[in-house]
């Protein structure tokens, strides 16, 4: 009968390197006193860690300036017909009319 100790190896190998690979990254930030007095009030109201708020507060910002900046969307606001429009398109999504393209 074959040892089933390579295989161990190979698997714990394996194991170790998808941990590494998916294992998250450490950082230092520097906060002033009064930014991280703030920061730790708000993670504890979410029930979160510091270190989780910052990052996803971080990612929220990085998605909403992604998408458009004050004047793309003032520009969308201020065009009557393309209002009108998305309101259209938002029944008719809420009706589930038509189909998504």
């Amino acid at each position: 009968m074959l040892s089933p100790a390579p295989f161990v190896l190979s698997l714990a190998f394996f194991v170790l390197r998808l941990h590494d690979l998916l294992m998250s990254k450490t950082i230092t930030l520097r906060l002033q006193e009064s930014n991280y007095k703030l920061f730790k009030q708000l993670a504890e109201q979410d029930n979160r860690s510091i270190s989780n708020f910052i990052e996803t507060a971080a990612l929220r910002f990085v998605d909403n300036v992604g998408l458009m900046d004050e004047f793309e969307n003032q520009e969308i606001l201020n065009n009557d017909s393309l209002m009108k429009s998305i309101a259209f398109g938002h029944n008719d999504a809420k009706l589930r009319k038509g189909e998504f393209v």
